[in-house]
C-alpha cells in the first residue's frame, strides 16, 4: 500500500466492538476499499454486514488472508495467538498484519520475527461489547499504540502508523514489555478493582436490599467496566499475568497504608494521603 493511497481488500478478524468499529471508520474514511470480516458465527458476522461494519464476510481465515492489503486481528488474545500462524502463512509477501491485543508480548512473540507483523494496540474501548456497541469515531483523539521489535519491516511500521492517524488517533510506539507493565497499571488493574467492588457489593446487598438504591456517582464510575466481556478479561489475566500481580501487588500496598493511616485515627495522614492524590491528579491531566 502506498501512504497516498487506500486499501484494496482490508480482513478484519474478529468484529466485535473494536473489529466493527475499526471496519466502520476504514470505510466511511475511504481508507478501505473492501473490508472483510472474519469469524466463527455467520450470525454475529451477518449483523456486522448489516450494521455497516464489513462489505462481505468468510468463515476462513487463511482464504480470506491470500488477496489482503492489511489484516486486522481483534479477537481475543487467546485467538490472536492462534491466528497469528494461520494469517501470516497465508497473506501475500506486501501485506500488513497487526493486532488489537490489550497483551503484546505474547502477541508480538507469536509472530516469529516477521517482519510483516506490527503489534498494535488501540486505547479506546467500552463496557459494552459486540458489533451492537461499534462506531465509527471511537478512535479519534484515542491513543493508537503500536509495538515494534527489532523484525517490523519500516513499511509494517509506516502503514500502521499512517492506518491510525486516518482513524483520527494519536500514534505512540513502545517496547512489548512496556506497554504490557503500562496496560497492567492504567488499564487491567482498574478493571480487576471494578469487578471485586462489583462482587463485594453485590454480596452485600443480598444482607441489605437498598444497597443498591444508595449507590450513586462514585460507585457507576467504578464499576463502570464491571459488565466487560468474561472470556476477554480471562485471556488478558493469563498474558499478562507478571506485570498484573506486580500492579495487584502495589495496589495492595497502598490500600493496607490507607487501612494504616485510618486505623490509627490520624487526620493529618488522612489528608495527606488524599491531597497526595488530588495533586498527582491534577498534574496527570496536565501531562495527557
Amino acid at each position: 500500500m502506498s501512504l497516498e493511497d487506500h486499501f484494496k481488500t482490508v480482513v478484519i478478524a474478529g468484529v466485535g466492538l473494536i473489529g466493527g468499529s475499526l471496519g466502520m471508520s476504514l470505510r466511511q474514511s475511504g481508507t478501505a476499499g473492501r473490508v472483510i470480516g472474519v469469524g466463527r458465527n455467520p450470525g454475529r458476522l451477518q449483523k456486522a454486514l448489516a450494521l455497516g461494519a464489513v462489505d462481505s464476510f468468510s468463515l476462513d481465515l487463511a482464504d480470506a488472508s491470500r488477496d489482503a492489503d492489511l489484516i486486522l486481528l481483534c479477537s481475543p488474545v487467546s485467538q490472536i495467538i492462534r491466528d497469528i500462524p494461520v494469517v501470516l502463512a497465508s497473506a501475500g509477501p506486501d501485506a500488513v498484519v497487526a493486532d488489537a491485543g490489550s497483551v503484546k508480548a505474547q502477541i508480538v512473540a507469536a509472530a516469529m520475527d516477521d517482519p510483516r507483523f506490527i503489534g498494535c494496540h488501540p486505547m479506546a474501548g467500552s463496557n459494552l461489547t459486540g458489533v451492537e456497541a461499534a462506531f465509527p469515531n471511537l478512535f479519534k483523539l484515542a491513543t493508537w499504540v503500536l509495538t515494534p521489535v527489532k523484525s517490523t519491516s519500516e513499511r509494517a511500521f509506516r502503514v500502521a502508523e499512517e492506518t491510525g492517524r486516518r482513524l483520527g488517533a494519536v500514534v505512540c510506539a513502545m517496547s512489548p514489555a512496556d506497554h504490557d507493565r503500562a496496560v497492567a497499571l492504567i488499564s487491567h488493574l482498574p478493571h480487576l478493582i471494578s469487578s471485586s467492588l462489583m462482587r463485594i457489593c453485590a454480596a452485600e446487598a443480598l444482607r441489605s436490599p437498598k444497597l443498591p438504591l444508595l449507590s450513586a456517582g462514585s460507585f457507576a464510575d467504578m464499576t463502570r467496566v464491571a459488565n466487560s466481556s468474561p472470556e476477554l478479561w480471562r485471556d488478558i489475566c493469563l498474558s499478562n499475568r507478571d506485570a498484573i500481580l506486580s500492579a495487584i501487588d502495589s495496589y495492595i500496598d497502598e490500600l493496607k497504608y490507607a487501612r494504616n493511616i485510618i486505623e490509627s485515627e490520624s487526620p493529618e495522614e488522612i489528608v495527606r494521603f488524599f491531597d497526595e492524590a488530588a495533586s498527582e491528579k491534577r498534574d496527570w491531566k496536565k501531562s495527557i
